[in-house]
């Protein structure tokens, strides 16, 4: 980020020639890395969920009774969970009720399961070392419901 700082003034009047609405913050700009009247991409953040139960949004499906996730037992078996989202946000999603902190869940081929089916837990491929040992993100076949 080039900055932190603090939002000041929200203009909800939409500028329809570009889509976009004016924010107004104030940053210390010690480095003097920001102008006046530039445009910058901003990501505001409203407020941080602490010890939220949190899983990849792969792993969140959608029935006829609502959303689920299949969560996998100390027998490697699976059962199909129904949970409460609270929030969604770059990939990952915040479940509010039906899961308990480092809870597994499965990520991938889903469609292939029924309560009770055993699945095989793989570790990514891509991931830094740090995070295949945490087992943090999105693994390559299934991932942990982590609290964060």
């Amino acid at each position: 980020p080039l900055a932190t700082g603090k939002l000041t003034l929200v203009n909800n009047q939409v500028d329809t020639t570009t889509g976009t609405i004016l924010l107004e913050a104030t940053f210390a700009n010690r480095q003097e890395r920001l102008w006046p009247n530039e445009f910058v991409a901003v990501q505001l953040t409203e407020f941080v969920r602490k010890s939220a139960v949190t899983v990849p949004s792969v792993a969140v499906m959608t029935g006829p009774d609502g959303q689920y996730v299949y969560a996998i037992g100390a027998d490697r078996k699976v059962k199909r969970v129904a949970v409460t989202v609270a929030a969604n946000q770059d990939g990952t999603t915040v479940i509010s009720k039906g899961l308990a902190a480092g809870q597994e869940v499965v990520t991938n081929g889903q469609y292939r399961l029924d309560d009770g089916s055993l699945v095989s837990i793989q570790q990514p491929t891509n991931a830094a070392p740090e995070q295949a040992s945490a087992g943090a993100g999105a693994a390559a076949s299934l991932g942990p419901a982590a609290g964060q």
